[in-house]
């Protein structure tokens, strides 16, 4: 298989995100910009691990379920010429007013936070 993620210039499938729900029950999932993978090589976007990811990482998502999620780019080149596969990564501003400012509010906090901070906080089994 070839891995099309060796061309990556848009990594926003190694940044953590978090999933979150309206008070509609529509699904967000939020790119979190400022925590990415500490695989993720920052210089040239490449992951350290890439044959192993998925049993290294348990928060890696396999190619087939990130485009399942709409979580990948629209320029990545798994679905770049997809017609039918729409991005679904909206910013935090962009959240409808039916979010609760609370979770609002915890969301850009989050965003704020130092990644040392967030893995400690948020994701303290790949610390």
């Amino acid at each position: 298989m070839i891995n099309l993620c060796e061309e990556c210039k848009y990594p926003y499938c190694c940044q953590y995100s978090i999933i979150i729900h309206d008070n509609d029950g529509k699904i967000y999932n939020l790119i979190l910009k400022n925590h990415t993978c500490k695989y993720l090589d920052k210089d040239t976007h490449k992951c350290l691990i890439y044959e192993n990811r998925l049993k290294v990482n348990p928060y890696c998502l396999s190619m087939k379920e990130a485009i399942r999620q709409h979580g990948l780019p629209k320029e990545c080149l798994y679905v770049k010429d997809n017609k039918e596969y729409q991005e679904k990564i909206p910013k935090i501003h962009d959240l409808p007013n039916n979010i609760l400012d609370v979770d609002r509010r915890m969301l850009m906090r989050i965003e704020r936070m130092s990644h040392r901070e967030f893995m400690e906080r948020f994701l303290p089994l790949i610390l």
